[in-house]
C-alpha cells in the first residue's frame, strides 16, 4: 500500500490502469486495494454511472475517438460510447485503432520511435491526412 501512497496523480490512465488491474492482481486479499478499485472510476464512468442528472452539452461536431490501450485492456469503452451517444450532436467516428504507440513515453524512448511511427500510421494518421493530389 505504501507504494500505490506515492503514485503521481498526474498519470491518469496510467493510475487507472494500476488501481484497477496491477493492485488488485499483485494484492488479490488486500481490503484497501479492492476499495480503491471499486472507487477508482473515469470521467465517463463518472458521468454515465454516478451522476443521473448530468446531460452533455449539444455541440454539433464529428469526434474521432481512438481508446486508449490501456482503458481499453482494464477498464473497458463502453462508458465513453453512451456519454458520446448521449451528447447531441456529436457524430462520434470510433477509430478501429488499437495500440496508437504513444502512451506513457513509449513514442519518446530510443529504439521506440519507430515503432510508435508505425502505430500510428497504420491507424490515428489516416483520417488527418490531406486527400490524395490530382494527377
Amino acid at each position: 500500500m505504501a507504494a500505490l501512497r506515492s503514485v503521481d496523480l498526474q498519470e491518469g490512465a496510467e493510475l487507472h490502469r494500476c488501481l484497477r488491474g496491477d493492485a488488485p492482481e499483485l494484492f488479490p486479499h488486500d481490503e484497501d486495494v479492492d476499495r480503491l478499485r471499486r472507487q477508482t472510476v473515469t470521467l465517463a464512468e463518472l458521468l454515465h454511472e454516478h451522476t443521473p442528472d448530468w446531460r452533455p452539452p449539444k455541440v454539433n461536431r464529428t469526434a474521432r475517438v481512438q481508446t486508449h490501450c490501456h482503458q481499453h485492456a482494464i477498464m473497458g469503452f463502453r462508458p465513453d460510447l453512451a456519454v458520446l451517444a448521449a451528447a447531441p450532436g456529436v457524430n462520434a467516428d470510433v477509430l478501429d485503432s488499437g495500440c496508437c504507440g504513444l502512451a506513457g513515453n513509449f513514442g519518446f524512448e530510443q529504439g521506440h520511435y519507430e515503432v510508435s511511427e508505425a502505430c500510428a500510421e497504420r491507424c490515428c494518421c489516416p483520417p488527418y491526412a490531406p486527400p490524395p493530389r490530382p494527377t
